[in-house]
């Protein structure tokens, strides 16, 4: 799933950004590994196999995150947060 995906879910962006490296670092390992698999069912077992792990690795740092609160800085959120504040600023003012 892509960056702006993941944001537009509802997922924060600094989450969106761990989880598309965690994919990434993952994905290049695989791919590494299937390339040199010649046998076309040792291929596809192997593949299933690492995309379950995949998924794993991605609930697994997921859960982790959501126990220890993804406190890290979210500029999408500070924006969104000041915009909220100027206005209960200008309904006040008014």
């Amino acid at each position: 799933m892509d960056v702006d995906a993941m944001k537009f879910l509802g997922f924060r962006a600094y989450t969106a950004q761990r989880a598309a490296r965690t994919f990434l670092k993952y994905d290049e390992k695989s791919l590494k590994k299937l390339a040199s698999i010649r046998e076309d069912d040792q291929y596809i077992v192997t593949a299933r196999e690492m995309t379950e792990e995949l998924e794993l690795i991605i609930k697994n740092d997921r859960e982790t995150t959501l126990l220890t609160e993804d406190n890290s800085w979210d500029e999408d959120t500070l924006i969104e947060e000041a915009g909220g504040a100027r206005a209960v600023i200008n309904e006040r003012e008014a």
